[in-house]
C-alpha cells in the first residue's frame, strides 16, 4: 500500500504539470496531488510505526524523489513524449532512492545471520554433527552457553548454525533430521516490534492516592481501580516481605529516567541505555516510581514493592532473533528476576519451539514468572510466539470501553490468557520524555507489575497459582472469552495476602 499510494503521487505531480503545460483545467490534478498528500501521510504514520528511526529514513528520500520529479516534468513538459519520459524517469528515482542504497551496500540485519538452532542428544556429539555437515562449510557454535544449572536443562545441548546463502536451509534441515545424534532442529527465527496507531483520546483517571502529575492522563488506573488498591494496602498494613525484580526484555531501558532511576537496577551497563523507546516505555508501565511528584505512577504505591532492570534482547531498530531472546530470558533468571516480562514476538510458522519451551522452564526452576504480550494481529495468540508457548503468562489488551482492543490477538486457544489496557498508554520515553503508545506491549508490563507485587507479598507463588488468583479475581471485559479476565489488582493482592 505504502509503495503505491507513493507511486500515485509521483504520478499527480506529473500530472499536474503535463494539463498546466497544455492549459487544461487544474482544478482534477490539484485534488488528485492532495488527495495523494493526505494518503501519503497516513500510509507514511503506519507504515513506520511509530517509530522515529522510520521517519528519519522514510521522510527525507521520499520528498527529494517529489522534488526531483516535479524538476523534470517542469523542464520537459514541453516535449512530446512527456508523460512516459518523465513517468520513466520519476520511476527510477524512486527506485534509485529505495533500492539503490540497499544494493551498493548491503547490510545485515542484527542477529540474523543464524538461522537453525539444533538439539544434539548430548553436547559431546558436537564433532559429529560438524563432520557431517562439513561439506556445506557450516560451523556449530553453542546457542546457549550462560546456563548456571545445566544438570536440570538441556538448554546447554543447543547450537546454532549459520547456513550459506547458497545453501537451500530445508534440505540442510531435512539432513540434520535424519542424522542420529540430532534431537530437534527449528528456525532462528527473527521479530521486529509492530505497534499499532496511537489514537490518543483524553480519557481521565481522577486520583485520590497518586500525586505525580501526569496521573491524570493514566485512564487504565480507573479500569484497574487503582484508588481501591491503595486503600486496601494502607488500611490493612500490607508491606512487601521482599523487593520483587522484575525484567524488562526489550530493546533496553534509560536507567537514567527521572521517574525510573529509583526503581531501576542495573543488570549491564550496555542494557541501560534504549535508542528505540519501546524499552523504556514498558518499564515505566510496570515500575515508574509512584507517588515521588514527577512523571507518572505505576501499580505500586511507592519504591519498597518493585525494582526493574533491562535485559537487551532487541536491537536499536526493534529487530531480534529466537535465540538472543532465549539468551536473555536465560541471563534474567540467572539474576534473580521474579517476574520476566517480554512484549515482543510475532506470527510464526514453525511448530517447533522447543527452545523456547526448555527455557520457560528453566526460568520458572529459578523462581521466575514469565509474562507475554499476546500479539497485535488480531488475531488468535496461538498463532504468535512465545505467546503459544507453554508456561507463559499471555496478555491481550483492552481500550477504554473494556473491549478487546482492535488490534489485539485473542487469547481463547492459549492456557493461560489474561487481560490489561493497552491502547493510548501513558509511559516513560528516554531523555525525561513521556508520551502514549498502543499494543499488547503496554498491556503487558501492567500485568508484570502486579505479578510482582503478588511475588512481593507471597515470594513462593508459582506461575501456576499466581494465573489462578489473576483469572479467579479479574473483571469481565464486553469479551472475556476473546480477552481473558481484566487484572483487578486489589482483589489479587487481597487473595494473596489471605
Amino acid at each position: 500500500m505504502y509503495i503505491f499510494v507513493l507511486i500515485t503521487l509521483l504520478l499527480s505531480v506529473v500530472w499536474w504539470f503535463y494539463r498546466n503545460h497544455n492549459n487544461q483545467r487544474q482544478f482534477p490534478a490539484t485534488l488528485a496531488f492532495f488527495g495523494s498528500c493526505f494518503a501519503y501521510t497516513f500510509t507514511l504514520f503506519m507504515t513506520a510505526h511509530n517509530s522515529i528511526y522510520g521517519y528519519v529514513l522514510m521522510l527525507p528520500r521520499d520528498i527529494a524523489a517529489v522534488v526531483i520529479v516535479a524538476l523534470i516534468s517542469n523542464n520537459l513538459r514541453s516535449n512530446k513524449s512527456f508523460f512516459l519520459t518523465a513517468c520513466a524517469l520519476g520511476a527510477g528515482v524512486f527506485y534509485g532512492y529505495t533500492y539503490l542504497p540497499s544494493l551498493l551496500f548491503p547490510k545485515k540485519n542484527v542477529d540474523t545471520q543464524a538461522e537453525l538452532l539444533v538439539e544434539l542428544k548430548n553436547k559431546e556429539n558436537a564433532k559429529d554433527v560438524q563432520q557431517d555437515l562439513s561439506k556445506w562449510n557450516i560451523v556449530l557454535k553453542s546457542s546457549f552457553d550462560n546456563t548456571t544449572d545445566s544438570e536440570n536443562t538441556t538448554l546447554d545441548e543447543y547450537f546454532t548454525i549459520d547456513v550459506p546463502e547458497n545453501v537451500n536451509v530445508e534440505e540442510i534441515v531435512a539432513h540434520l533430521s535424519k542424522n542420529s545424534f540430532v534431537v530437534n532442529v527449528e528456525y532462528n527465527e527473527t521479530y521486529q516490534l509492530n505497534l499499532p496507531q496511537t489514537n490518543n483520546q483524553n480519557k481521565t483517571f481522577s486520583s485520590t492516592s497518586f500525586n505525580d502529575p501526569k496521573i491524570s492522563e493514566q485512564w487504565a488506573f480507573e479500569a484497574l481501580k487503582l484508588n481501591e488498591l491503595s486503600k486496601f494496602l494502607k488500611a490493612n498494613n500490607i508491606k512487601p516481605k521482599k523487593r520483587a525484580k522484575i525484567a524488562i526484555l526489550d530493546t533496553g531501558v534509560d536507567a537514567t529516567h527521572e521517574d525510573l532511576k529509583g526503581n531501576y537496577v542495573s543488570t549491564k551497563s550496555s542494557y541501560d541505555k534504549d535508542k528505540q523507546t519501546h524499552g523504556t516505555h514498558c518499564a515505566g508501565i510496570a515500575a515508574a516510581v509512584s507517588n515521588n511528584k514527577i512523571g507518572i505512577a505505576s501499580l505500586s504505591p511507592d519504591n519498597s514493592w518493585v525494582q526493574v532492570t533491562s535485559i537487551k534482547v532487541l536491537s536499536d531498530q526493534g529487530w531480534g532473533t529466537q535465540e538472543k531472546i532465549i539468551k536473555g530470558i536465560i541471563e534474567a533468571a540467572n539474576n534473580g528476576a521474579d517476574v520476566i516480562s517480554m512484549s515482543l514476538g510475532g506470527p510464526s510458522d514453525d511448530i517447533r519451539q522447543k527452545a523456547y519451551a526448555e527455557a520457560i522452564r528453566y526460568a520458572q526452576k529459578k523462581g521466575a514468572i514469565v509474562v507475554v504480550a499476546a500479539g497485535n494481529e488480531n488475531q488468535s495468540a496461538k498463532k504468535s510466539v512465545p505467546a503459544s508457548c507453554d508456561g507463559v503468562i499471555v496478555v491481550s489488551a483492552t481500550n477504554y470501553q473494556n473491549d478487546k482492543a482492535d488490534f489485539s490477538n485473542t487469547i481463547d486457544e492459549v492456557k493461560m490468557g489474561i487481560a490489561a489496557p493497552g491502547q493510548d498508554i501513558l509511559s516513560t520515553l528516554p531523555k525525561q520524555k513521556y508520551a502514549s503508545y498502543s499494543g499488547t506491549s503496554m498491556a503487558t508490563p501492567y500485568v508484570a507489575g502486579l505479578l510482582a507485587m503478588m511475588k512481593a507479598v507471597n515470594p513462593k507463588i508459582t506461575t501456576e497459582k499466581a494465573y489462578t488468583i489473576l483469572k479467579a479475581s479479574g473483571q469481565d471485559t464486553k469479551n472475556t472469552a476473546k480477552t481473558g479476565k481484566l487484572i483487578y489488582p486489589v482483589k489479587a493482592l487481597q487473595m494473596v495476602s489471605k
